[in-house]
C-alpha cells in the first residue's frame, strides 16, 4: 500500500496526459467554429479585398492591394493598427461567406500554439527548467488560458475583434519566444535567424492593438536588459534592429492622424498619461475578482510540484524575486493603461481577454519566479525543505476538486470553453444559428435595393453578437448593406 502511495508519475507522463487533455480541449473549439458567422467590421475592414479583386481581377495580388489601400484609409481615417488592419482585410469572408469560419479556426490553433511555444522557451531557456517538467508547464498554462478565457467569443469566434486582440498577442508571444530561444546561442546563423524572425515580429506587433502594442514594448526592453546581464551587453546588440523596428512601428502607429479623428469620440472621457496610469491600478485591481476562480487556484497547486522538480537542474539565481514579481503585476496593470488614456475606462471583451491572459501568466511565471528563489535559498541553507509532492493522489485530488465543483454548479455549460463550445454545437443551437445567417443571406440577396430582414432566435452566446438595428442608419447595418450592395438593410423586430 505504501508503495501504491509513494508512486509519482514522471513528468512525460504527465506532459503526455496534458497534451492529451488540451488536444481534446480543442477540438470541440474548432468544431464550433463551423457555425461562427461574421459581424460589422468583419464586413468594413473586408470590403476593399474584394472589391479590388472585382474590378482588377481575382488574383491574390490585387486582393494585398485592396487591404493596402484599407490600411492606408484606416490609418489617416480612424486608427494607425496598420498590421492588425492588413490582417483584418485578408480575412477568409473576402472570398465566401462559407469561408469565414477558417479565419476563426485559425485564431484558435494559433493561439493554442503560440501560449505552449512561449512558455516552453521561457520556462527551459530563461528559468533553466527541464524540458519534461516546461512542457507540463507550458501545457497546462495553455489548458487554463483556453478554458478560462474572459469570453471566447471575441476571441476565438469573432474575427475582427479575436485578431485585433488574441491574435496579434499571439504574434507577440511568438516574438518573446524567439528573443529568448536565440540569445543563449553564440552560432553566427543562429544571430542572423534570430534578427530576422525577430524584427519581422516587432514589425508585426508594432502595428497592433494598444494594449499589445504597450506590452510589447515593456517586455522588449527587459529583454534587453535581460539579455546584456545574462549574456553580455554584445550579445544584446543583435536586438538592435528589433527594437529600432519596433519603435517605427509604434511611431507609425500612434502617430496617425485618425487617431485624432478616433479620440474625438471619446474626448469627454479621456484621460492625460499620467492619470491613465495611475487609474490603471484601481481598474485592474477591480477585475482580480472576476479574472480568479477555483481552477486557477488548483492550477496553481498542480504546478508546485511540477515547478519543483523542474529546477533540479537549474542554474538560475532568481534573485530579487519581489522585483520580478512586481514587475508581472506592473504588466499585468498595463493592459489598462491605453483603455483608459483613450476612453477612461475598459469595459470590451476582447479587451479583458488579454487582461485575464496576462494576469494568469504573470501568477504563473511569478510561481516559477518564487519557487525557484526558494529552491535556490533551500539547497544554499541545506535546509530540509521539500515540496515534490507529486504523487499520483496529489493530482488525482486537485482533478477531484476541479471536478466535484463542476457538478456542484449543475455542469454549467459556461464554467469551461470546450464544453460551452461542446453543448452549444451537439445541443443544435449553434446549427440553427447558423441556418438562420443562411436565411438571411438569401433574404437580402432576393430584395431590392432596401432589404428588411427578420431578428435572430437562436442566441448560443459564444456565437452570438449584437443583431442588426430597426435603424437602418446604423454602422452595423450600413456596414452589411454596402458587402452586398445595398442602399440599406433594416431590421424587423417583433
Amino acid at each position: 500500500m505504501k508503495k501504491i502511495l509513494g508512486w509519482k508519475p514522471s513528468k512525460i507522463i504527465i506532459a503526455v496526459i496534458l497534451g492529451v487533455i488540451l488536444l481534446m480541449a480543442v477540438i470541440p473549439l474548432i468544431r464550433l467554429a463551423v457555425y461562427a458567422i461574421p459581424w460589422f467590421d468583419d464586413y468594413s475592414y473586408t470590403i476593399n479585398n474584394r472589391s479590388f479583386r472585382a474590378a482588377y481581377g481575382d488574383t491574390l495580388l490585387n486582393a494585398i492591394k485592396g487591404v493596402l489601400y484599407q490600411v492606408k484609409t484606416s490609418w489617416y481615417a480612424w486608427q494607425g493598427t496598420y498590421s492588425s488592419i492588413f490582417l483584418m482585410g485578408m480575412a477568409p469572408i473576402a472570398w465566401g461567406e462559407q469561408y469565414y469560419r477558417i479565419g476563426c479556426m485559425a485564431l484558435i490553433i494559433f493561439f493554442s500554439l503560440a501560449t505552449p511555444v512561449m512558455v516552453y522557451v521561457l520556462s527551459t531557456r530563461m528559468f533553466g527548467l527541464k524540458r519534461s517538467s516546461s512542457w507540463c508547464i507550458a501545457i497546462l498554462t495553455t489548458i487554463l488560458a483556453i478554458e478560462k478565457m474572459y469570453f471566447p467569443g471575441h476571441g476565438f469566434y469573432w474575427y475582427n475583434g479575436g485578431l485585433h486582440y488574441i491574435g496579434m498577442h499571439s504574434f507577440l508571444m511568438l516574438m518573446i519566444a524567439v528573443i529568448v530561444c536565440f540569445s543563449d546561442v553564440k552560432k553566427t546563423g543562429a544571430a542572423v535567424t534570430q534578427i530576422i524572425l525577430s524584427t519581422v515580429l516587432a514589425f508585426v506587433v508594432g502595428g497592433s492593438n494598444y494594449v499589445t502594442v504597450l506590452q510589447g514594448a515593456i517586455v522588449l526592453a527587459a529583454l534587453v536588459l535581460y539579455t546584456g546581464f545574462r549574456y553580455g551587453y554584445g550579445r544584446s546588440l543583435r536586438l538592435i534592429p528589433t527594437v529600432v523596428v519596433y519603435g517605427i512601428g509604434f511611431y507609425f502607429n500612434a502617430s496617425a492622424p485618425g487617431n485624432s479623428v478616433r479620440a474625438a469620440y471619446f474626448a469627454d472621457s479621456s484621460m492625460n498619461p499620467l492619470e491613465a496610469i495611475l487609474y490603471s491600478f484601481p481598474e485592474g485591481a477591480k477585475m482580480l475578482g472576476k479574472f480568479s476562480d477555483v481552477f486557477l487556484l488548483v492550477t496553481l497547486a498542480v504546478l508546485i510540484p511540477i515547478i519543483w522538480d523542474g529546477l533540479s537542474v537549474s542554474r538560475g539565481k532568481f534573485s530579487f524575486p519581489l522585483i520580478f514579481i512586481l514587475f508581472m503585476a506592473g504588466l499585468y496593470f498595463a493592459c489598462y493603461t491605453p483603455g483608459m488614456y483613450a476612453g477612461g475606462k475598459v469595459d470590451l471583451a476582447r479587451v479583458w481577454n488579454i487582461c485575464k491572459f496576462t494576469y494568469q501568466i504573470a501568477l504563473i511565471f511569478g510561481e516559477i519566479y518564487f519557487i525557484g528563489w526558494l529552491h535556490r535559498t533551500v539547497k544554499d541553507h541545506k535546509w530540509r525543505l521539500n515540496l515534490d509532492i507529486g504523487y499520483w493522489w496529489y493530482y488525482a485530488a486537485c482533478a477531484a476538486v476541479v471536478l466535484a465543483l463542476f457538478f456542484a454548479s449543475n455542469m454549467e455549460r459556461y464554467d469551461y470553453s470546450s464544453y460551452a463550445a461542446f453543448y452549444d454545437v451537439h445541443s443544435g443551437e449553434s446549427a440553427a444559428l447558423y441556418g438562420e445567417y443562411e436565411r438571411r443571406i438569401e433574404q437580402i440577396r432576393e430584395q431590392g435595393s432596401d432589404v428588411y430582414v427578420t431578428a435572430y432566435t437562436y442566441r448560443p452566446w459564444y456565437l452570438r453578437q449584437k443583431d442588426l438595428s430597426d435603424n437602418p442608419d446604423a454602422e452595423e447595418n450600413k456596414a452589411m448593406a454596402e458587402w452586398y450592395g445595398k442602399n440599406s438593410i433594416t431590421l424587423i423586430t417583433k
